[in-house]
């Protein structure tokens, strides 16, 4: 008999052979999935010998990726409905961290918090408003018998949005979507718990890493090895030192993992790797570049690595996770389009002799049972090749968000999710074009920040991820605005960032075909981005305009 909710796949895990490996220093702790299960158990029990009634809300706010998968899963088979939320990062900016804990706590509605031993500390100031709890003080609670059944329309979690456009919002998932979610993904990817083997640096306070990396995996109950987050970005190279190791099949990152580690990888660690098993490299949570995807099959070849291998997919956090995904073990499928044309027509068609050329990733086909249809300003249907809203249905689709109906309906509707993303599909498949709210539009002619953002990070003295495009009123109409943190600029005198600036400014205007207002140099680290990397567009503008943004310099070009 088939489970009906998440909860019950987890009450019936036994594989003592297959389990989760997690990398903590120069430590490894395996536990096998029968051990995973009374793990969960457990906690459950702890929970509520902590006084947690089922449908009780509570904040995780946790660094070890064991202790995420032991009190996720403990919540879940007590009833009590987790809110994965990310830790603090750096020693710097504690007093924002805390304001957004504290709104987003609120916002879920949530009655206390559980924090890894180590940030207990840091995390004190919340007492006041807040239980705050560690993880030993679950581990050390009274054992007490858990009698819950949950039905597939029972909240499972909260998962908060990255708010990359705006303010976090609580996704309501239920157990019904999270079990139909990761039903699709194990379908789409055929995968077989004998021989798939994976490997995860991604945090699990964010749907690809929380529903790809754990529940899916529980799911088929197949073997996955976890690197810490924070580990990856400090050495790249370990994350495919553990794919060679284990002999991995699945891996997933984000497109910036996947430029980080080709522009950190060295030539030893090529020559030591064998990554000939990995089948399914799955690239999604961003905009997907070509390029990227290029350079790293190209680096990594000698290794093994096929480009075959890539699996570009789309989804998102009001969707549980997946919306589409290509199938494995085939060529990236690419679309070449006239830039001019779709960004004023906003229709893909073959790029004309000499004309500016944009190059889409196809993120695949609807998962089963679900569908993706793009709409008008109007809501009307499109045809192929046509650009517009990409708009999802199926039953993953999560069931609004946390205590905001008004935004729930107008998202959500009747069942038919607004993504807010732009995208086209032509034949079957679709190709994401960009954020519709970050769409900047001159003289009638739409661009994408991104790919003024990928021209202006191609200059020596910027890098990927530090810059940020936006549009702002001017005089005729909307004009381009960049921000960059001047990173590697040395030395940071007038005339040498006058000269980067002009430089950037007109690097786009050759590759983009747009004219640049203004270039503002600010300090490192200074633009605002999601927990997961993510360029904060608006709240950079917000910033700027409000003065509160640490500006070197203001060029006009």
């Amino acid at each position: 008999m088939h489970p009906s909710t998440f909860s019950e796949v987890i009450a019936s895990l036994s594989a003592e052979g297959r389990g989760f490996s997690f990398i903590e220093g120069s430590d490894e702790r395996h536990l096998s999935f029968a051990a995973v299960g009374a793990r969960a158990r457990e906690v459950a029990q702890a929970l509520a010998g902590l006084g947690f009634a089922p449908g009780s809300r509570v904040g995780l706010v946790l660094v070890r990726q064991s202790e995420c998968v032991e009190i996720f899963l403990g919540a879940l088979v007590a009833g009590v409905v987790p809110v994965p939320m990310y830790p603090p990062l750096t020693a710097g900016g504690m007093e924002e961290y805390l304001l957004r804990t504290a709104r987003t706590l609120r916002a879920a509605d949530a009655q206390a918090v559980i924090v890894s031993d180590a940030l207990r500390a840091i995390v004190q100031p919340l007492d006041d408003s807040y239980r705050v709890l560690t993880v030993s003080d679950v581990g050390e609670a009274p054992q007490v018998e858990v009698r819950h059944d949950a039905v597939p329309q029972d909240l499972a979690f909260l998962q908060f949005t990255s708010g990359s456009t705006t303010t976090p919002r609580g996704v309501m998932v239920t157990q019904a979507a999270l079990l139909a979610n990761a039903r699709a993904i194990a379908q789409r990817l055929a995968l077989d718990p004998a021989h798939d083997r994976a490997v995860s640096w991604l945090p699990m306070y964010h749907d690809m890493g929380l529903i790809g990396m754990l529940v899916v995996p529980l799911l088929i109950e197949g073997s996955v090895w976890f690197l810490p987050p924070l580990e990856f970005a400090r050495e790249p190279e370990l994350w495919c030192d553990l794919i060679s190791r284990v002999a991995a099949t699945i891996s997933f990152a984000p497109n910036f993992g996947f430029s980080l580690l080709t522009k950190r990888v060295s030539d030893a660690a090529l020559e030591r790797w064998k990554l000939d098993e990995w089948r399914i490299a799955g690239c999604g949570a961003e905009p997907i570049d070509i390029s990227t995807m290029t350079a790293f099959a190209e680096r990594l070849a000698p290794s093994g690595f096929r480009e075959q291998a890539f699996l570009p997919c789309y989804g998102l956090a009001e969707a549980t996770l997946a919306v589409t995904l290509s199938r494995p073990n085939r060529k990236l499928r690419t679309l070449t389009v006239d830039s001019e044309t779709l960004g004023r027509d906003r229709v893909a068609v073959p790029p004309v002799e000499g004309g500016e050329v944009r190059t889409l990733v196809s993120c695949g086909t609807p998962v089963d049972d679900h569908t993706v249809t793009i709409v008008d300003l109007s809501g009307s249907h499109l045809e192929s090749g046509f650009e517009g809203e990409i708009v999802v249905s199926g039953p993953s689709v999560a069931s609004g968000y946390c205590g905001d109906e008004e935004s729930s309906r107008e998202v959500f509707g009747a069942g038919d999710l607004k993504t807010g993303d732009a995208g086209i599909m032509v034949e079957g498949e679709l190709y994401v074009t960009g954020r519709i709210r970050d769409l900047i539009i001159v003289h009638g002619r739409n661009f994408y920040p991104q790919d003024i953002e990928w021209s202006a990070s191609q200059d020596e003295a910027t890098r990927s991820g530090g810059v940020a495009a936006f549009g702002v009123p001017g005089h005729g109409g909307e004009e381009v605005v960049l921000v960059i943190e001047a990173g590697s600029v040395v030395p940071r005198d007038e005339v040498t960032l006058q000269t980067v600036a002009t430089r950037v400014a007109k690097n786009v205007r050759i590759e983009i075909g747009l004219r640049v207002a203004e270039v503002v140099i600010v300090a490192a680290r200074a633009i605002p981005k999601t927990s997961s990397g993510k360029l904060r567009r608006a709240a950079t503008r917000s910033l700027l305009q409000d003065g509160q943004l640490p500006v070197i310099q203001r060029i006009r070009i």
